[in-house]
């Protein structure tokens, strides 16, 4: 911030692991609500990945998720990273809008 910066933290994709019925498994959820309390007291624009990450998981189920990450379920490969760089995007803090174009970002 001294040098005209402004942080955003943004808190860890979460493990692509199921549950008996199908839904995520929490995965560093108190870590991501830690780190989205000291965004609040210190007044830093955040995103919540992993609360993002759970909810596309859930909503594409694990079969129709299964191309987006390597075998250990938390790595992603080009289509995932693809994704989840596609949700950073659509929740960056509005002043950042003006920066943002399509021709940058697509081939």
């Amino acid at each position: 911030r001294q040098f005209g910066g402004t942080p955003i933290l943004i808190t860890p994709i979460t493990l692509r692991k199921y549950d008996a019925n199908g839904q995520v498994v929490p995965y560093l959820d108190d870590r991501s609500d830690a780190m989205l309390r000291v965004a609040g007291r210190v007044q830093c624009p955040s995103i919540d990945l992993n609360r993002l990450t759970k909810a596309l998981y859930n909503d594409l189920g694990e079969t129709g998720s299964a191309h987006l990450t390597i075998n250990d379920r938390l790595h992603l490969l080009a289509p995932g990273a693809e994704m989840i760089a596609g949700l950073v995007v659509e929740h960056l803090p509005a002043f950042l809008v003006p920066y943002l174009s399509k021709e940058a970002v697509d081939p």
